[in-house]
């Protein structure tokens, strides 16, 4: 048994290298069913064992998702061998503008940007599509006052991640605090996401501060269930408890 196990091993890798090049190709794409374990089996003359090492492996990278009585699905591009993760190309993504204007903050608004109520902060709801299908509903809240005198466009609405709009108006952010939370989709995010009231996900609260420490746009992200990942990536500068740093993505990005 251990013979044939390790026998095995390095045929489960070449089958798992070779999913992830058909993946990166195009021939597999994301939200795509891949052979089944029969059709990998026949068509590469391996065992199932072979397959399901295989299969298990691109799951536990994030790359193919098993989903119960359907099938195994592509869920992300693959990383390169040289990285640890890597976000999907942004030409994958779209946006369809939902809502966006000014108004007067709340008063939870106006205590995060420090700004006065009677000082209106712009707002953006925006649903974030994956080849025309809806995976996240974000809202975004900014006091920053060049979005006044060049307001967004529309090529920016649809095609533009948020950071970018600011950076091209000469505001960019230095720091970033996430906060990610089991949430229920209730209401109008339930329509949008096309998903059942009630049904549990993540959501994911991002802060962005300026250099000077001061808080310039905070996001609010809901996420269908089926979508919904995060990555930790610790960078260890003086060991675990010693002044570690700490960066979060999640399925597709944290935005």
């Amino acid at each position: 048994m251990a013979g044939r196990r390790a026998d095995e091993e390095p045929l489960y890798r070449a089958l798992a290298d070779d999913i992830r090049e058909r993946i990166r190709s195009g021939e597999f794409a994301i939200g795509a069913q891949i052979p089944t374990e029969h059709e990998l089996c026949a068509g590469k003359g391996v065992s199932r064992t072979t397959v399901r090492q295989a299969v298990q492996a691109l799951v536990g990278e994030g790359v193919l998702e098993r989903q119960q009585g359907r099938g195994t699905f592509v869920t992300a591009t693959p990383a390169r061998r040289d990285v640890l993760f890597q976000r999907l190309p942004q030409a994958v993504f779209r946006f369809t503008c939902l809502d966006s204007g000014w108004a007067p903050p709340s008063f939870e608004m106006a205590t995060a940007f420090g700004a006065p109520l009677d000082q209106e902060i712009f707002t953006m709801t925006r649903l974030r599509l994956d080849q025309d299908r809806p995976i996240a509903v974000t809202r975004y809240f900014t006091p920053v006052e060049a979005l006044r005198t060049q307001p967004v466009t529309e090529q920016e609405r649809t095609d533009v991640i948020f950071d970018a709009i600011l950076a091209a108006r000469g505001v960019r952010t230095a720091r970033s605090n996430i906060m990610a939370e089991l949430f229920e989709i209730e209401g109008q995010d339930a329509d949008y996401l096309g998903v059942e009231s009630g049904a549990v996900s993540v959501a994911t609260q991002r802060v962005g501060f300026n250099e000077h420490g001061r808080a310039i746009r905070l996001s609010r992200t809901v996420m269908r269930p089926d979508r919904a990942r995060l990555f930790w990536s610790l960078n260890h500068k003086q060991g675990l408890g010693g002044g570690a740093a700490l960066s979060v993505w999640n399925a597709p990005g944290t935005e």
